[in-house]
């Protein structure tokens, strides 16, 4: 259960809070500087429109080898589905941090990790299907 909170906290910080710069949405350091971290209610539509394409590529791509959390696209199919190839290092960085937390929870807890990225992506697709019923 704790990996699943753990999950979601790192989940929900690849949506949340940022600043809006062009410079750094070209190679942003850090997801704070990503229009990831714009609320919706902020962002205009084309961020909304990278926010979603983004959301919609961690769906299709995240996957569970060995207990770790892995990518199973390339930069070239984030920027082929619209989103910055500098979101795809972003997040193999953040999924680097995330598995070395995980190796401790996994074997204390007897946690199945696919189980859990598996609800994640269907309440991803639940919440990707509201923004597509709201536009």
């Amino acid at each position: 259960m704790k990996v699943l909170l753990y999950l979601s906290i790192c989940f929900a910080l690849l949506a949340c809070n940022a600043q809006n710069n062009s410079d750094l949405e070209q190679n942003p350091k850090s997801w704070a500087e990503t229009v990831m971290a714009i609320p919706d209610d902020k962002a205009t539509p084309d961020e909304l429109k990278v926010k979603n394409a983004m959301l919609g590529v961690i769906r299709e791509s995240i996957a569970v080898e060995d207990n770790q959390l892995v990518l199973t696209v390339d930069k070239k199919y984030f920027k082929s589905c619209g989103v910055p190839e500098t979101y795809y290092d972003l997040l193999e960085a953040e999924f680097k941090e995330t598995n070395k937390a995980l190796v401790k929870m996994i074997s204390e807890y007897n946690i199945d990790l696919e189980k859990v990225v598996d609800e994640y992506k269907v309440n991803l697709t639940k919440h990707l299907q509201q923004l597509e019923s709201k536009e």
